[in-house]
Order: C-alpha cells, then structure tokens, then sequence
C-alpha cells in the first residue's frame, strides 16, 4: 500500500490539531511514540522505518492529541 498520501493528509490534519507545535516537534512526537529515540550523532535509523509505521504512529498521535484537547475543555 503507498501510505504517502495518507501521511501527507494526516500530518496536515495532526499540523491543524496542534498549531503550536513546530514541525520538528510534530515529528519528535511521532518518533517517540514508535519507541524511537532520536540520536542528536545520527539520523540513519530514520531511514529504517517502514511507511506503515509511520503512518500509525502518526494516526496515535492525532487520537491521542484529540483526546487530550478534549479532556482538557
């Protein structure tokens, strides 16, 4: 399956959801909940991540941000 278009969509909607965060805080917040720690010496792991992965980690995140905000009201 090519999750491209989907990440493209759910990054715009994960960007609307929480446009206070940055894009580097977007993407930290994905990699952490995939259990990734990112490495300030070295990015190459990043290349090993499947789009799968990515892409529900990234769908986590919005449910995750969604459910906060509404908590929080």
């Amino acid at each position: 399956m090519n999750y491209k278009p989907l990440v493209y969509q759910k990054l715009k909607e994960f960007g609307d959801l929480s446009p206070d965060f940055s894009i580097g805080e977007l993407f930290y917040s994905i990699l952490i909940k995939m259990g990734k720690k990112p490495d300030s010496q070295s990015l190459t792991w990043i290349r090993e991540l499947s789009d799968d992965e990515f892409y529900t980690s990234l769908e986590k995140n919005i449910e995750d941000e969604a459910e906060y905000k509404l908590e929080k009201k």
